[in-house]
Parts: structure tokens; C-alpha cells; sequence
């Protein structure tokens, strides 16, 4: 069981958990493949939690080119159990799954192969600016997380890896969203009067690794009806993170690109 300052207890709000493992920016990571989380999450309500209530209303919007995703690559969230408790030996087994953040993803151009984006600078040619580069280019989907990302889940447990190697290239670093059991919104947990545990290990971490586990605020649909029409692609495919780090490599910010 674990407590820290991420719970803020005096806040009544719905918050939203991620899992984030990349080097500390002042330390060259090796290049070695680190297991972060052997984790097993209980949500247990001490108390009634705040119900939020939503309403969703619809209205017709001229068509807007804005953040989309791609049909090459079908996405497959990896499954992940937890248990959501209402006392001490009451709990209900929940069958969610993660999800990758958008800023991990490829962007390509929305008809063809070639990257929109590559080591760190967007293609000249696609995106001369950002609206240009919003309609050109798609996100795309993640369908095996294990050998792509390092992001492997069994059952209540989930491990990550820092450095991930495929073809032509690697993956360093991940960040994973919890989603509900729609898997399209990511699950939001009331944190006051309640309790949140979970079991980690970090014996394989090395020295100069950022390994956490966090809340956060984000919309609970990505920023879809938020941003709509500009943002497509919500929830499902890790949109609209947001921190108080502020960053500044965003490759989407409300559904259009951010140069």
C-alpha cells in the first residue's frame, strides 16, 4: 500500500491515473530494457463517492480537419486488471485496459508511409505549418504494445521498459492511461475519503530513471467534446495529457498540431 502527495485528499474532482517511465533529461539512460511495474491496483470507497453527472447534447458542426487517427494499424489496447472494493474483503474485479499516449505515437501523412514527424522535427513538406500539417497527417493505432513499446500486462500486473528495440529504429520511454471498461474514456477514481493501493517493484530501475505512477486531471474522453471537431481521436488512442510540467514537446494540442 502505498500514500503520496498525487492523492490530494481535499480535492473532490475525478482524476485520472497514468504509468510513466522515461530517462531523467540530465542523465544519458542506458540501453538496457528495465521492468518498472509489477502492479496491483484497489480502489477502496471509504467513504460514498461524489457522483459527477454529465449530459451530452448534439448539434450539427461543418466539417473541420483536425486530429485524426490512420486505418493502417488497428489499435489493441493491452487488458488489465483491478479491484474496485467497497470494504475491507468486498471487492469487485474490473476488466480494464491501458492505453499509449498520443505524444508516443506514429504520425504519418494521412495517405501514404511517410512520417510526419522524425527525430524531433516535423517534415517540411507535410506540415509548412500547423494547419497544413493537421490535415495531413493521421495517428496511428498500436496493435502489439509488448513489442513495440516494452508495455506488457498479465492479469492485475503490468511491467515497463525503458529502452524497446525494433526494426531501423527503438522506442525510449512510455506513458499508459487507464481506460474503463469502454475503452473509450480513460477510468477517473473520486480521491477523497477513499483509498488507493497498490503493490510496485522497482528493483531493476537504475539510477537516473523518471519511474512513476500518477493522478492527473484530463478529460475523461480525451478532449473530444472539448475540442470537438478538432480532436478525433480521444480517449482511445491517449489524448490529452496534461501536467503541471507545462511541456512544450506536445505534438497535438487540442486537436491540432502544436509547432
Amino acid at each position: 500500500m502505498a500514500d503520496g502527495p498525487w492523492l490530494r485528499p481535499c480535492q473532490r474532482k475525478r482524476d485520472t491515473i497514468a504509468l510513466h517511465i522515461s530517462p531523467v533529461p540530465v542523465t544519458a539512460a542506458s540501453d538496457s530494457t528495465l521492468p518498472l511495474f509489477r502492479l496491483r491496483l484497489a480502489y477502496i470507497p471509504l467513504a460514498r463517492p461524489i457522483m459527477v453527472p454529465s449530459l451530452l447534447l448534439g448539434i450539427a458542426i461543418p466539417f473541420a480537419v483536425g486530429q485524426r487517427t490512420g486505418t493502417m494499424v488497428k489499435e489493441a489496447n493491452p487488458n488489465l486488471l483491478w479491484s474496485n472494493c467497497t470494504a475491507a474483503n468486498s471487492c469487485q474485479t474490473v476488466n480494464s485496459s491501458l492505453v499509449l499516449d498520443a505524444n508516443l505515437r506514429w504520425i504519418h501523412e494521412a495517405d501514404g508511409w511517410r512520417n510526419c514527424f522524425t527525430d524531433a522535427v516535423w517534415d517540411p513538406k507535410l506540415c509548412p505549418n500547423d494547419v497544413s500539417c493537421t490535415a495531413n497527417c493521421v495517428m496511428e493505432g498500436v496493435d502489439n504494445y509488448s513489442t513495440a513499446y516494452g508495455i506488457r500486462t498479465k492479469n492485475d500486473s503490468v511491467s515497463l521498459q525503458l529502452v524497446t528495440r525494433i526494426e531501423f529504429s527503438k522506442n525510449v520511454g512510455s506513458r499508459v492511461f487507464l481506460l474503463d471498461e469502454t475503452k473509450t474514456k480513460y477510468q477517473t477514481f473520486v480521491l477523497q475519503g477513499n483509498e488507493f493501493a497498490f503493490d510496485v517493484d522497482l528493483a531493476t530501475v537504475e539510477c537516473g530513471i523518471n519511474s512513476a505512477m500518477y493522478f492527473l486531471s484530463m478529460d475523461a474522453d480525451g478532449g473530444v467534446e472539448r475540442f470537438k471537431p478538432l480532436n478525433q481521436a480521444g480517449a482511445g488512442y491517449g489524448t490529452g495529457y496534461c501536467d503541471a510540467q507545462c511541456p512544450m514537446d506536445g505534438k497535438f494540442i487540442g486537436g491540432k498540431v502544436g509547432f
